[in-house]
């Protein structure tokens, strides 16, 4: 299998919101070890060093904006690439929050009745480099900007990269319906990469808990692209 290597991952969005923002100070969160050197190398999906990646740098955004590496076109297997046409990147957005799932009971046709967890939908918030919340995942799949705009996708393949079973596929969607002018309005396909968990619960799914809902944490890089 093709390995792949995508840059301004979101395990990369802290070290490009202090590019943004000229913090250097020290820092971290409940889902960090603590701050990144914003100079360190990429590391490539499997984990190992990645020394010919390109690094991120304050200098890249002396203007104020978002570093040039942020908004690069991502490095992906073929399979979830955009197509000729399908626009460039026009939004990043690192996202946090949970992949829902409610234990449904369905009857076979046999008579017998079978439970399983069950997707209902996604709870996310989505940052730039700056850390600044700038959309929702609102399910469907659906993305709500802040600005109103917003965009329902269609999913057209999905991607598991080695060693990458634990978490949610990575996926490209194509725009189904979108409105507005703003961040996401316009966009014409989506990609989600670098998942990091937001699988469906290894616990039991019985008559015992039936109906109720478990909330599977995860976070992910989302590409908006547009023409």
């Amino acid at each position: 299998m093709r390995r792949v290597l995508v840059l301004g991952a979101a395990s990369l969005g802290l070290v490009l919101a202090q590019a943004c923002s000229g913090d250097d100070s020290n820092s971290s969160d409940g889902g960090s070890d603590g701050a990144v050197d914003a100079t360190q190398d990429a590391t490539k999906q499997d984990g190992s060093s990645n020394d010919g990646a390109q690094e991120a740098s304050p200098g890249d955004a002396g203007d104020g904006s978002c570093p040039a590496a942020w908004t690069a076109t991502p490095t992906v297997d073929p399979t979830i690439e955009v197509p000729d046409g399908g626009g460039t990147v026009k939004e990043h957005g690192a996202a946090t929050g949970t992949q829902d799932y409610t234990c449904v009971a369905s009857t076979n046709d046999a008579g017998a009745t079978t439970y399983a967890w069950t997707f209902v939908g996604p709870e996310a918030t989505l940052v730039d480099c700056s850390q600044n919340v700038f959309a929702h995942d609102a399910g469907s799949p659906e993305w709500q900007g802040t600005d109103q705009s917003f965009v329902i996708g269609k999913k057209i393949a999905a991607f598991t990269p080695d060693g990458g079973a634990g978490s949610i596929p990575w996926l490209i969607l194509q725009a189904q319906s979108t409105s507005g002018s703003g961040l996401v309005g316009t966009t014409t396909y989506v990609q989600r990469l670098n998942t990091d968990g937001g699988n469906a619960p290894s616990t039991t799914c019985d008559g015992n808990n039936v109906g109720t809902t478990s909330k599977a944490p995860y976070s992910a890089d989302y590409y908006f692209y547009g023409n």
